[in-house]
């Protein structure tokens, strides 16, 4: 028995781990001339410099690194036949990276980044303007919500836990008035009439964003990849309501992830076959 611990032991500490560590280093080094700043953490991290010749500002180290990881590595929104996306939204944009990653991927897509915390979404437009973007990427500071009207937004100093919900010790933060309004009505104003992949980390406001928005599925979305959290604090609605919406919608739904934040991806729109 001593034998088997011990043999773990050394599984864990020196082996498991090593895959998924080369995987890491592969990847970045593929996209990133700064990758080793990603992959150590290093303090010199300002900044992402992608091979292609864009350069990212960052709001903090910590979401860098995991949102770069999540979308870059992991491809935790995957867009399957990219070659036929033409309109792509982005609800919690960030920094843009998940917009860069779809513009990688579909370069023939407008895409639309639409980000809540209004210090993060100068960032944003800081990366998309400097970059010569803003033909392929339309930036917005707006919150998607179930109703059009000011809503208050908790803004972390790790911009990637901002919310228009107050948990956790976001009410330390800053709190700043936005300008709120369904993707229903989002789509309206800008001439969106099908919408190809929609991709949402919006921080427990997917619940609203789908369950509350009586249109939401009037302007056909063929593809949809959201973080959710599957046991909000004061989301209007449980995981077992959202994903019973979205498996009436459509003929594919998926969950990866373990935890309790995980990826829920949905294809085949029920009312497009």
């Amino acid at each position: 028995m001593l034998k088997i611990h011990t043999l773990e032991r050394i599984w864990r500490k020196y082996i498991s781990w090593r895959p998924q560590y080369y995987k890491k280093v592969y990847i970045s080094q593929r996209y990133l001339e700064n990758y080793r700043d990603i992959i150590d953490k290093t303090d010199e991290l300002k900044n992402l410099r992608f091979k292609k010749r864009y350069t990212f500002s960052i709001a903090d180290k910590d979401t860098a690194v995991i949102t770069f990881q999540d979308i870059f590595v992991n491809q935790c929104y995957r867009i399957s036949d990219p070659a036929h996306k033409e309109v792509i939204v982005d609800i919690g944009a960030n920094i843009g990276l998940f917009s860069l990653y779809a513009l990688f991927k579909a370069p023939q897509a407008k895409i639309f980044a639409i980000e809540a915390n209004p210090f993060t979404f100068q960032i944003l437009k800081k990366n998309v303007e400097e970059n010569l973007l803003m033909g392929k990427i339309e930036v917005h500071n707006l919150a998607i919500y179930s109703k059009q009207e000011k809503v208050k937004i908790f803004c972390h100093k790790i911009s990637g836990w901002s919310s228009l919900f107050n948990v956790g010790n976001l009410q330390k933060g800053a709190i700043q008035n936005i300008e709120a309004m369904p993707l229903s009505m989002f789509c309206k104003h800008h001439g969106i009439k099908k919408i190809d992949y929609l991709k949402m980390d919006c921080e427990d406001a997917e619940y609203d964003i789908v369950l509350r928005d009586a249109n939401f599925f009037n302007i056909p979305i063929m593809e949809i990849s959201m973080e959710v959290n599957k046991s909000p604090v004061n989301a209007q609605g449980c995981f077992s309501d959202l994903i019973g919406c979205l498996c009436s919608h459509y003929r594919s739904v998926s969950i990866r992830g373990k935890g309790q934040f995980v990826i829920v991806s949905c294809r085949r729109l029920k009312s497009s076959e």
